[in-house]
This record gives structure tokens, C-alpha cells and sequence, in this order.
């Protein structure tokens, strides 16, 4: 059963409008270095990945080849996405020539939080948000508690956005996909010369 409590509205709701996702918000940065709340193109690939493999929850095994070619996700990259994924349990596979993909458990139990914080390397605004890292200036921070407060929104709205849901509206979406096609992101300047967000 497809879940439907989620209801976005206003700033976060275009932010996080599969269709428009690139085009909100800057999800380049840096693969590597600092653990800052940074949405890098991992998170923007995973999340193909994985609405991909909802839409195709009720087949037994996704092939490589077929996440490929529908979601122009290049092979290598894919690869390094999915070893994520499966170490946080979040898909499975099954190797061999009739193997392939498959989500590790609903889409009604997997969120964009999951998503995010299994592919990123560091999910926090800054680092003492984090539990395991601690500042000796913490208790005299000014801004610290603030820190916190946007952390916990952040994080509160993810966790409540499921995979099931955007695979709902992406549903939506999938006769006019099928026609024009997969075209990656790259960002505003890339649209002006004629190329199509995803």
C-alpha cells in the first residue's frame, strides 16, 4: 500500500519536487573532504536509483543495464552508488547473468533521509551536530543551538518524505518520460543552451 500521510507544502515542497530537484537547489559540490550538509550528484543519482527500482518493486530483479539506459546513470558511477546502498541495507542484489537489484525492504520504509545520509559522506550543517563530534566551545556557542534547530527540521522533514511517495508522483509523470526521455541535469546554464532537467 502506497503511503500517503506526506503532504509537502510551500519552500520544501519545490525543493523537493522530483521534477524540479536539480533545478531548486545546487547539488554540486565536492565528492570528498569536509562533512558538511552538502547534496552532492551521489544523492541526485541514488535517488534514481531508487525510484527506479520502487517503480519496478513488484518485479523480482532489476538488471544493471536497465537502470542505465532509463536513467542515464553512468555504469561506474552506478556501481559505486550501489555498494552504498546495499551497506546500509537499503538494496539487494544478486549476482550473475540473470541477476540485478532489488529494494531491500518497501518503499513505504525507506525515506529520503535514508537515502541521503547512506550515499553522503557527512549529512550535518556543521560538524557538532553530529554525535560523535564534539567542540570545546559547544556549551559557549552562540549559535549552536540554531545549528541544531535547522538540523533537526532538516532531517524531521526527510525522515517523513518516503521513496513511496515521490514513486507515486514520478508515476505520474512516466507517459510524458517515456516519450521525450531521460535527460541529465546540469544545471541552469546547461537548460539555456537547450538541455532538459530530469
Amino acid at each position: 500500500m502506497v503511503a500517503s500521510h506526506y503532504r509537502p507544502s510551500g519552500q520544501l515542497a519545490r525543493l523537493l519536487n522530483v521534477d524540479k530537484f536539480c533545478q531548486d537547489i545546487d547539488i554540486e559540490g565536492s565528492e570528498e573532504g569536509s562533512k558538511a550538509l552538502n547534496i552532492t550528484s551521489r544523492s541526485r543519482y541514488a535517488l534514481k536509483i531508487m525510484l527506479d527500482l520502487a517503480q519496478h518493486h513488484d518485479m523480482p530483479l532489476v538488471r544493471r543495464s536497465e537502470i542505465v539506459k532509463r536513467q542515464s546513470v553512468p555504469a561506474d558511477y552506478l556501481d559505486q552508488i550501489m555498494m552504498r546502498l546495499r551497506s546500509n541495507h537499503l538494496v539487494e542484489s544478486v549476482r550473475g547473468r540473470t541477476g540485478g537489484y532489488r529494494l531491500a525492504r518497501h518503499p513505504d520504509a525507506i525515506s529520503v533521509w535514508d537515502l541521503f545520509s547512506a550515499v553522503e559522506d557527512g549529512f550535518y550543517p556543521v560538524s557538532c551536530v553530529e554525535h560523535r563530534n564534539s567542540c570545546a566551545l559547544e556549551t559557549m556557542c552562540s549559535s549552536h543551538d540554531a545549528w541544531s534547530d535547522m538540523y533537526a527540521a532538516v532531517r524531521g522533514s526527510l525522515v517523513n518524505i518516503k521513496i513511496s511517495d515521490l514513486s507515486m508522483r514520478w508515476n505520474q509523470q512516466l507517459p510524458l518520460a517515456e516519450i521525450i526521455g531521460v535527460h541529465e541535469c546540469r544545471g541552469a546554464a546547461a537548460v539555456g543552451k537547450g538541455e532538459r532537467y530530469v
